[in-house]
C-alpha cells in the first residue's frame, strides 16, 4: 500500500460503521491491489464505491462522496 492509499484507508476506516471494519478492510485491500496491478476498471469502481458507501456511518457518507467525486464523477456510481 502506498502512502496515499494508506491515508485513504485510515480515513475510511475512521468513518466505517462499528462492526463493519473487517469487511471494509477487505474491500479496500482488494481495491488497492487492483490499482497496484493496473487492472482496475471503471466497472470495478462502479461496484466498489456503492459497497464502500454502504459500510460507512450515516453521518459520513456525504463527506466521503464529495472526496470520491473529485476522482470519480458521481454519474459513474
Amino acid at each position: 500500500m502506498n502512502d496515499s492509499q494508506m491515508m485513504f484507508y485510515n480515513f475510511i476506516l475512521e468513518r466505517t460503521q462499528i462492526g463493519k471494519e473487517a469487511e471494509m478492510e477487505v474491500l479496500l485491500e482488494e481495491c488497492f491491489a487492483k490499482q497496484d496491478s493496473r487492472k482496475q476498471t471503471l466497472q470495478d469502481m462502479q461496484e466498489f464505491i456503492p459497497k464502500m458507501l454502504a459500510l460507512l456511518r450515516l453521518g459520513c457518507v456525504e463527506e466521503v462522496r464529495k472526496i470520491m467525486s473529485s476522482f470519480y464523477p458521481e454519474e459513474h456510481y
